[in-house]
């Protein structure tokens, strides 16, 4: 079943300024004013902000951390397992001098 829908156009001129202002008037909700580090969600109306401090001067603090040694690990040296390396340290070597 196919359906058909002729449009046609009724009116070829603007509407008068009255009609035209009040068609296209913004509500007073959607004109709000811009509050600075303040951002509301449109949908919940919900309100966050950002509070900006100055620069922190940390270095008290880190004096009295004790450095943990539990952390800090020695990597065991790598052993030569094979003669091809054995043989590119020793050319190296050989060519520095």
């Amino acid at each position: 079943m196919k359906k058909d829908m002729d449009l046609e156009i009724r009116r070829s001129r603007a509407p008068n300024g009255a009609t035209w202002k009040k068609a296209h008037a913004i509500p007073p909700e959607a004109k709000m004013k811009k509050v600075k580090n303040i951002q509301t969600n449109p949908l919940t109306k919900e309100k966050t902000g950002r509070v900006h401090l100055g620069e922190q001067n940390l270095a008290p603090l880190q004096e009295n951390v004790k450095k943990q040694k539990a952390l800090k690990r020695k990597m065991p040296e790598k052993d030569i397992d094979s003669e091809d390396e054995r043989e590119f340290d020793e050319d190296v070597e050989m060519d520095e001098l």
